[in-house]
């Protein structure tokens, strides 16, 4: 074996013994973490495409990224204004965070 091939292969030997750590945020948690934990807050769940309103660990709803990317965002703020019962709301621009 070449010595150019034995360090790509000692490389992937090192890398298949690494251990991966998932990261500690509430995207990557599961829904019963979130429950047993009484998370409250918004999730966006790549794995069903959905963005989540979670309140004392139950979810309130969910409305799809594709819903949301087709309306601009308006099919979650009119989902957001129904369920608490507001007579509508709004984001702020990317600016008003310093970005």
């Amino acid at each position: 074996m070449s010595k150019d091939l034995n360090i790509i292969r000692s490389g992937y030997e090192s890398a298949d013994k690494e251990e991966f750590k998932r990261p500690d945020h509430t995207d990557f948690m599961t829904s019963a973490e979130l429950k047993a934990m009484r998370w409250s807050g918004v999730r966006q769940n790549s794995i069903s495409e959905e963005r989540e309103l979670w309140i004392d660990g139950e979810i309130k709803f969910k409305v799809s990224f594709l819903a949301i990317q087709m309306t601009d965002e308006k099919a979650w703020l009119e989902r957001y204004a129904e369920y608490f019962g507001l007579p509508s709301v709004d984001m702020l621009p990317p600016a008003a965070y310093g970005n």
